[in-house]
């Protein structure tokens, strides 16, 4: 959740093939009250190997809510958030 609770950011994994080896680890942002999704943010395809699942994808925000922040297996990455109307 941000911090004043508007926006709710949810990880997830694309599957580029069914049970495919390539994964694209990605974050839904909601505007929390609408339910309305924002925009989805990817990282790099993660390759994995005998369908095994490799890591997870952790969004967070900073304090003041002007950037989000996703972290995985390809690094850190930050995402300057659109001022609020």
């Amino acid at each position: 959740m941000s911090p004043r609770g508007n926006f709710m950011a949810v990880s997830s994994y694309d599957w580029a093939r069914p049970h495919g080896a390539e994964a694209r680890p990605a974050v839904t942002l909601y505007e929390v009250g609408s339910g309305q999704i924002v925009t989805t943010v990817t990282h790099d395809p993660v390759r994995v190997e005998k369908d095994r699942f490799l890591g997870s994808l952790i969004p967070s925000f900073s304090p003041d809510g002007q950037y989000m922040f996703t972290s995985g297996l390809d690094g850190t990455k930050a995402w300057r958030m659109l001022p609020e109307d």
